[in-house]
């Protein structure tokens, strides 16, 4: 049993040796990637978010309705818990009239 658990360790151990060498011999252009580190090729754009959320409509219009679902469903919560709290009510009056059965 310890022998096999050292030929699997070896065994391992060569594999992830494999993988790391094939990994970091590819080739500097193989990937989508590197074309964008080349310096004349690098665009940098820079936004100021509070701005855009200021000044744009759709996220004012989304926020609006989220606000006003948010609202209803508060409403809708409220007018559960208050249903909950009659039901509750109701029992605890009822109680004594209650038979076993």
């Amino acid at each position: 049993m310890k022998n096999l658990s050292l030929i699997l360790n070896g065994i391992l151990i060569l594999a992830v040796g494999a993988l790391y060498y094939l990994h970091f011999s590819a080739a500097p252009n193989a990937g989508p990637l590197n074309s964008a580190a080349i310096p004349g090729n690098v665009k940098i754009a820079f936004i100021h978010s509070d701005s855009v959320l200021k000044n744009y409509d759709y996220f004012k219009v989304s926020r609006e309705k989220l606000e006003a679902k948010g609202k209803k469903l508060d409403q809708d919560l409220r007018n559960r818990a208050q249903g909950l709290q009659n039901d509750y009510e109701a029992y605890q009056r009822n109680v004594s009239s209650l038979t076993i059965g």
